[in-house]
């Protein structure tokens, strides 16, 4: 894993992922580039490649799942998601997946995998495992997907700060925002405090938290309770998830930025 820059207490790891190899999964065809990847839980952060003509197989999901469609293309029996597709998982959801033309993307899992011993223990998930299982809500479509571009852009309270709600985890149970934020040149979110953890990803232009510089497709990790400065100078989009509020740090009784 190529990290940019050492935390050195500060709580705040950024990764190229430009500058990751990709590394098998165990399923020939599939391969990641992990910033996280917990087999206990299932949890994973990362980006996922299907060579061509590839099939997940069977399988169920057992906590919500998120991404956004890099390049090319996966479909199952609801639809097939293109690039800047947004789509969700939620927990239950059973599909099989596959890629005609190969495809790559950005996703954080939340939960276990399970796949049908037929389809071969699901070797390209994180914490995948075997089990038998029906679908438990054969009336309800895979996943929430749209086009990323098709969700409202908001103004928020920031000038030059801008966001798109692209998941609300309250159907969940959780509390979590999945969002983009769009950062205009030379603007400045003010010092503030994350009460959880806190994921971005570079989608276009650069940024820099408490000045360390994040180049496009970096993903960038904020541990719970860390304090950071996000700015930038020529304008940027974030792919971002955050587990709860932020606390601004000069006391503002300011709207939060991820949509708390």
């Amino acid at each position: 894993m190529s990290i940019l820059h050492k935390p050195d207490g500060r709580g705040v790891y950024v990764y190229d992922m430009l500058d990751v190899p990709w590394t098998e999964t165990g399923k020939p065809g599939v391969r990641q580039r992990a910033v996280r990847a917990d087999r206990s839980t299932g949890h994973f952060l990362g980006l996922i490649q299907f060579d061509p003509m590839i099939a997940a197989g069977v399988h169920q999901h057992l906590g919500p799942a998120t991404s956004l469609m890099l390049g090319g293309s996966l479909a199952d029996y609801q639809d097939n998601y293109g690039r800047d597709t947004v789509t969700i998982n939620p927990t239950g959801t059973t599909h099989d997946a596959i890629s005609w033309e190969g495809c790559f993307f950005v996703a954080r899992l939340e939960g276990a995998t399970a796949y049908l011993p037929e389809s071969g223990g699901g070797k390209g998930h994180v914490g995948a495992g075997t089990a038998t299982f029906t679908n438990p809500a054969p009336e309800v479509l895979p996943a929430l997907d749209f086009p990323l571009r098709e969700a409202r852009q908001l103004a928020t309270s920031i000038p030059r700060l801008s966001r798109r709600m692209l998941f609300d985890y309250r159907i969940e149970k959780d509390d979590h925002r999945f969002v983009e934020l769009t950062l205009w040149p030379d603007m400045k979110i003010p010092t503030h405090r994350v009460s959880a953890l806190t994921e971005w990803m570079v989608l276009a232009g650069n940024a820099k938290v408490n000045n360390l510089t994040v180049p496009i497709g970096a993903i960038v990790v904020i541990e719970p309770g860390t304090e950071v400065t996000i700015e930038s100078a020529f304008g940027c989009r974030l792919l971002a998830w955050a587990d709860g509020p932020i606390q601004w740090s000069d006391g503002a009784t300011l709207p939060d930025i991820y949509g708390f």
